[in-house]
């Protein structure tokens, strides 16, 4: 019986878009720019800023799981002594 390898980013939810570049950014843009929020002023741009915030705070825990995954995968976790 073959055994499939589970990828990190299956472990993560199966998501691939938190390794696009600069997510954050994009994120403001689309909420700011493309859906339009720069006329609601000041309002929409807070909120804007905080998701996207919210969104590299993502990405920074992400990145934090997959190290720790190839961490445990190398073996340098496991309480060998």
């Amino acid at each position: 019986m073959k055994l499939l390898r589970i990828a990190p980013h299956a472990a993560l939810g199966g998501c691939l878009n938190y390794r696009l570049p600069c997510r954050p950014i994009v994120k403001f843009l689309v909420m700011y720019v493309a859906k339009r929020g720069f006329m609601d002023r000041a309002a929409v741009f807070k909120y804007s800023v905080l998701m996207a915030f919210y969104e590299y705070l993502i990405v920074l825990k992400v990145r934090e799981l997959e190290a720790g995954l190839r961490e445990c995968h190398k073996g340098n976790l496991g309480g060998s002594s």
